[in-house]
């Protein structure tokens, strides 16, 4: 990544603006040098897709020399196992074609499924051989990703169920509280020894979601908190996510349907979030009824990432008037457009400097 968009991402973690907004913009390339299957080092099926190390880069490869990665977009690699934390904990991935889940594990006497850390798990074992492999055959070209799935509120629901946790945390709050610090630490200890393979004095970090930074970043989620209460969210599982957020320079909160916006307020008032990615979910992707929460998210001092539609580009940036803290993810069906689009943006804001002078 050049220096100037390396420059925009620290502006943007900041909540302020080099110049004008971030913009993660991606197209298939023009050029593709053939089917991204095509890389593929083993028949192709649900087990080899999520745990054969070695295809696994190989189709990661494929997308990236078939993908053009424009402005600020980069192309950064993990496992995609949302499931990951709770397989350390005893539970079995289910591959399937595009996705992993788990099944719960059994109660024991108590009425309780064990929430125990397994150091030896293999599973953990093959999170760190793959972050091992990316990390020696990284020639540059991607950001490797200390990150191996969603956080303790989400591993927990996979361990219990989400029916079950929802009782829980209506008849036994504390043993919801115990059991996500439980797996928190747990997780912590998995980053670090992530961050160790990866590198903790690399020039340039990113999350999960294609964000950039000089320093590293913790990132955080709760998908569950769709379910809760503001009080349920705020006494059982904030005070968690706020320690996870101080982990690092940088922080990120993955906030996951609307839905979750109930814990918005309480979100922004955390001291060490610096910015929220905002995915309103399935049937609400239109990006202009969300303009709202992004300026209620801009005016907090927090940045925000967006996703957006290129046709919605014009229109979105009439409102949204201020480029601080605003990052733009944009999936363009052509280099042509893709390079239109990042134009029409570096245009207007140029445009824009020249009038203010």
């Amino acid at each position: 990544m050049d220096s100037q968009s390396m420059q925009r991402w620290i502006h943007w973690w900041n909540g302020s603006a080099l110049d004008r907004p971030v913009m993660q913009i991606y197209a298939p390339s023009k050029n593709p040098r053939t089917d991204v299957g095509h890389y593929a080092k083993r028949a192709q099926n649900p087990e080899t897709q999520w745990s054969d190390i070695e295809n696994m880069f190989a189709l990661n490869m494929g997308y990236l020399d078939n993908t053009l990665f424009l402005a600020e977009a980069a192309h950064v690699v993990n496992p995609n196992w949302s499931v990951g934390n709770a397989c350390f904990f005893g539970c079995e991935p289910q591959f399937a074609n595009g996705t992993v889940w788990t099944k719960p594990l059994k109660p024991e006497k108590d009425g309780y499924p064990p929430v125990r850390f397994d150091e030896n798990s293999k599973w953990l074992k093959f999170m760190l051989e793959f972050t091992a492999y990316g990390k020696k055959i990284n020639d540059g070209r991607f950001y490797l990703v200390p990150h191996v799935g969603n956080s303790a509120a989400d591993a927990l629901s996979l361990i219990r169920s989400d029916a079950e946790l929802m009782m829980d945390i209506i008849e036994n709050p504390e043993w919801v509280k115990k059991s996500v610090g439980t797996i928190a630490e747990a997780i912590y200890y998995i980053s670090d020894k992530l961050m160790e393979i990866i590198g903790a004095g690399n020039s340039a970090y990113a999350s999960w979601f294609g964000c950039v930074a000089d320093k590293p970043i913790a990132t955080g989620d709760a998908d569950i908190s769709c379910m809760l209460s503001p009080k349920q969210f705020e006494d059982i599982f904030l005070e968690q996510l706020a320690e996870q957020m101080n982990r690092a320079p940088y922080s990120q909160y993955h906030l996951d349907g609307a839905g979750a916006l109930a814990h918005l307020p309480a979100l922004l008032n955390l001291p060490g979030l610096n910015a929220i990615q905002w995915v309103p979910g399935y049937g609400h992707t239109e990006i202009m009824q969300w303009v709202p929460v992004i300026k209620t998210i801009q005016e907090a001092k927090k940045a925000v990432l967006v996703y957006a539609q290129p046709g919605e580009i014009p229109a979105l940036l009439d409102e949204i008037t201020n480029p601080e803290g605003l990052c733009i993810c944009v999936y363009c069906g052509s280099e042509k457009e893709a390079h239109e689009l990042l134009a029409f943006v570096e245009g207007r804001y140029t445009a824009r400097g020249q009038r203010s002078k």
